[in-house]
């Protein structure tokens, strides 16, 4: 006997087995995905919560810097300005 054929009821029902699992594994695939967005978005969110972070510190040595700067400059500029205004003025 050659199974090679088989009847209409045979093919109806194995397409419907076929579309059922296809169905089934929509549906797996759809929750892996969706697993996957939430998964990508909170590592999103740790990754921008680290840059911000990260930002914050710089603008605060950034302030620091510029302090520092300032008074170095205002240490050696006015006293400069002061000494040659008494080597001018005051001679």
């Amino acid at each position: 006997m050659n199974n090679d054929y088989v009847t209409h009821p045979e093919l109806k029902l194995s397409e419907e087995k076929t579309q059922r699992k296809l169905d089934n594994l929509d549906s797996k695939i759809t929750q892996v995905d969706n697993k996957l967005d939430y998964k990508f978005n909170e590592l999103d969110k740790k990754i921008d919560s680290k840059f911000d972070l990260l930002n914050s510190k710089l603008d605060a040595q950034n302030k620091l810097i510029w302090w520092i700067i300032r008074l170095l400059t205002a240490g050696v500029v006015l006293p400069a300005i002061a000494y040659f205004v008494k080597t001018i003025f005051l001679k």
